[in-house]
């Protein structure tokens, strides 16, 4: 169970940041401030679902972080 990879997927980006789409830096910004609260976690990503803002990033942070451990745990299991 302490060998699990985590990602911090903070909702709701939009309810947080000014009027307008945020760029990539303002959603990172925001999920490098927010992600100090759970050290636990292998990344933060700021995302607005109803909004599309930062889906790509963390599509990329899942694949990048998430699907070499998972991968590895299902190889491991077969």
């Amino acid at each position: 169970a302490g060998d699990r990879r985590r990602v911090l997927v903070l909702n709701k980006a939009d309810r947080l940041l000014d009027q307008g789409t945020p760029g990539v830096e303002e959603l990172a910004a925001l999920a490098r401030d927010m992600g100090d609260l759970d050290a636990a976690a292998e990344a933060a990503v700021a995302i607005s679902a109803t909004k599309e803002w930062g889906l790509a990033e963390l599509k990329r942070v899942i694949e990048e972080r998430l699907a070499p451990a998972a991968t590895q745990a299902w190889s491991a299991g077969r």
